[in-house]
């Protein structure tokens, strides 16, 4: 009896798309490398500030990933709806570290090449982006960002049940610290998680031309 549910079991989960656990939402960014005067440059957007959500910052192209689509297909979407680089002009190089926020939102960032023909038809929706702007590649090889550590503690309420759990009021809770990383280029600031995505990204180049 047992053995045929576990076999049951086996034939329904085994090979199922591994998620994250209580994960809020699920969202797709490229970091878009663009060939402009024989130099790669790594394409970012400055967010309208008619938006809702962080209007204003520095992002990658991307955004929410929807019903029936892969994160890489969302990230293409995206990214032409935003500057208008259509999905045929770019060739993806590899998916990048996953990104999972203190909100549980997960992040799947995609590594992507443009060349200068696709990067002419270049044309930001005024509806989510301020602005378009590259940053030379070797700049951001070259240039330690700043690094802020932010601590991260848990805040736990009076009424939280101890004694269902056998444990004092003065239970160590466990903490960490977040790494925020600010790069700076002509005036321009890429921080918070697109910059985290910026140094996994350089750390992961320096890694292979080690090879």
């Amino acid at each position: 009896m047992n053995q045929h549910m576990v076999d049951r079991l086996k034939a329904a989960l085994w090979g199922r798309e591994i998620g994250i656990q209580d994960e809020t939402g699920r969202f797709a960014v490229l970091a878009l490398l663009c060939e402009k005067e024989g130099e790669l440059h790594l394409l970012f957007e400055l967010r309208a500030d008619s938006l809702r959500g962080q209007p204003g910052e520095t992002c990658f192209p991307g955004g929410k990933i929807e019903a029936g689509e892969t994160p890489y297909e969302a990230a293409l979407r995206e990214t032409f709806e935003e500057v208008s680089i259509p999905p045929e002009d770019i060739t993806l190089v590899a998916p990048l570290d996953l990104i999972v926020d203190i909100s549980n939102r997960v992040i799947y960032p995609f590594l992507g090449y443009v060349g200068e023909e696709g990067l002419s038809k270049l044309c930001p929706n005024q509806d989510e982006v301020k602005e378009a702007f590259l940053i030379p590649l070797t700049h951001l090889r070259e240039t330690d960002p700043y690094i802020y550590p932010a601590p991260v503690e848990m805040q736990i309420g009076e009424d939280f049940p101890y004694e269902k759990i056998g444990k004092a009021a003065d239970y160590h809770w466990r903490g960490g610290l977040i790494d925020v990383p600010v790069y700076e280029y002509q005036g321009k600031t890429v921080w918070g998680m697109t910059a985290r995505a910026v140094r996994s990204l350089l750390r992961l180049l320096s890694e292979v031309e080690h090879v």
